[in-house]
């Protein structure tokens, strides 16, 4: 009676824990089927022939619009998956004129997305990856990169446009930035890449511009910036600041394009400057940008030159290095 005792136990061990590896089995041939069309993405996209990628490229492009279609959301990991194989993709391609062309295709797959959010999760994703990535690229393939990354930009910016700079998007685009490419208390910060996006955003941005854009929209996209300003202890990103975004608010190069609000403006002055979290040579530079709006008011120097804007920047260099 003890030994039938016994037996019953083993089998019903035996059979529980073969059950529960065929449940595990059946588990985990589900995920990887899930997983199994982005990684042949990636396989792809990675391929060493042209014609591959090429293809692979294209099909893409028409699965995450079946997909959105189908109303499943795309994870983070699949997105880095297929970031992993579109950024090897662009490592390969070695022609001027096909690196462009790609760049572009790989910065529009974003318009395939929908709803939109789900696009800005997809240049979330790329700032990640490029961060990942940055400080293993070469000197030699640092150009196609640096295009990419200005085809993002223009792609991100096209996002909000063709939403008619719907509030909630701007936000969380304007969070996106904020809190990855452009933020410099990241542990995988590139200085690089926020060089670059400073360099070329006010641009990009400007040529999408139309009557549609609401003023207090260019404060809430150019936030960012003032972050990165306000915290960052590179004193080359500084000066790239002041002169690409900076100069534009303060009615030098390209101001012309935008609707400033200079109220709005000096009140974003302000409240960087009385941030306890703005360093100190960010303060003064804040507040000697807010005087010389008040300055504008009274009459001196209505437009102001590009050689006005030079005395500025003399006065801006004279805070960061006191």
């Amino acid at each position: 009676c003890a030994q039938s005792a016994v037996q019953r136990l083993y089998f019903y061990v035996r059979d529980t824990i073969v059950k529960s590896s065929e449940i595990k089995l059946r588990f985990d041939n589900k995920l990887t089927f899930m997983a199994g069309t982005e990684v042949k993405f990636a396989n792809r996209l990675g391929s060493n022939e042209p014609t591959v990628r090429s293809r692979a490229i294209k099909a893409l492009r028409k699965w995450i619009s079946a997909r959105s279609a189908s109303s499943q959301k795309l994870s983070e990991l699949e997105l880095l998956k297929l970031w992993k194989g579109l950024f090897v993709c662009m490592w390969h391609s070695d022609k001027p004129l096909v690196q462009e062309e790609l760049a572009e295709s790989i910065a529009n797959l974003v318009h395939n997305f929908n709803p939109p959010d789900a696009g800005i999760e997809y240049i979330k994703v790329f700032f990640l990856t490029i961060a990942r990535e940055w400080h293993n690229i070469d000197r030699l393939r640092l150009d196609k990169f640096y295009m990419l990354i200005r085809r993002v930009v223009s792609s991100s910016c096209r996002v909000l446009k063709d939403n008619s700079w719907e509030e909630g998007l701007v936000q969380k685009m304007k969070k996106l930035y904020q809190e990855g490419p452009l933020n410099p208390t990241l542990e995988n910060t590139s200085a690089g890449v926020q060089l670059h996006v400073t360099e070329v955003y006010l641009t990009e941005l400007g040529q999408l511009l139309d009557d549609d854009f609401p003023e207090t929209c260019l404060m809430d996209l150019l936030e960012p910036f003032f972050f990165l300003y306000s915290r960052t202890k590179n004193s080359t990103i500084a000066e790239t600041v002041e002169k690409n975004v900076f100069s534009v608010l303060m009615g030098g190069k390209q101001s012309d394009i935008f609707k400033i609000d200079k109220e709005n403006l000096k009140e974003t002055l302000v409240q960087w400057a009385a941030n306890r979290d703005t360093s100190g040579k960010a303060r003064k530079c804040f507040y000697a940008l807010k005087k010389r709006l008040a300055d504008q008011d009274c009459g001196e120097n209505v437009q102001v030159s590009s050689l006005h804007w030079g005395a500025v920047l003399m006065i801006l260099d004279l805070c960061l290095h006191r």
